[in-house]
């Protein structure tokens, strides 16, 4: 799934700090850097937001929930090793920074997208 980014007046937050990162960044070093801690900022987000709604859901929804999500992990080493395998075999100056990014990507969509079910349950449980 593909979710659409934020206009500017609505950027996440960890958009914001990944988006400032990439500007000062002079390097290709500084712009891996940069998408690592965007990995960082993005699982930290992640993370909270699966606890939150695993509080939000009612019981037999957040048991689901936990299978689901130990699922996606596995989910997500692998697609973040085939990304570092794809990324590896070519030997422009940007594919590294661009083989981060790809792999913050991952562990952002599954954010926005629990995010968007916490939202959901918020609507309906009237939160």
């Amino acid at each position: 799934c593909s979710y659409a980014r934020e206009t500017a007046e609505t950027k996440h937050p960890v958009d914001a700090k990944v988006d400032a990162l990439v500007e000062k960044a002079v390097s290709t070093a500084d712009l891996i850097q940069a998408y690592d801690k965007g990995i960082a900022l993005w699982d930290a987000e992640l993370n909270r937001v699966y606890q939150a709604l695993r509080k939000a859901l009612p019981a037999s929804a957040a048991e689901k929930l936990k299978p689901a999500q130990q699922q996606w992990l596995l989910y997500r080493d692998a697609q973040c090793a085939m990304l570092d395998e794809q990324y590896n075999q070519y030997d422009g100056t940007m594919d590294l920074p661009m083989g981060v990014a790809a792999r913050m990507r991952v562990t952002e969509d599954r954010a926005r997208y629990l995010t968007q079910l916490l939202e959901i349950q918020q609507e309906h449980s009237g939160e």
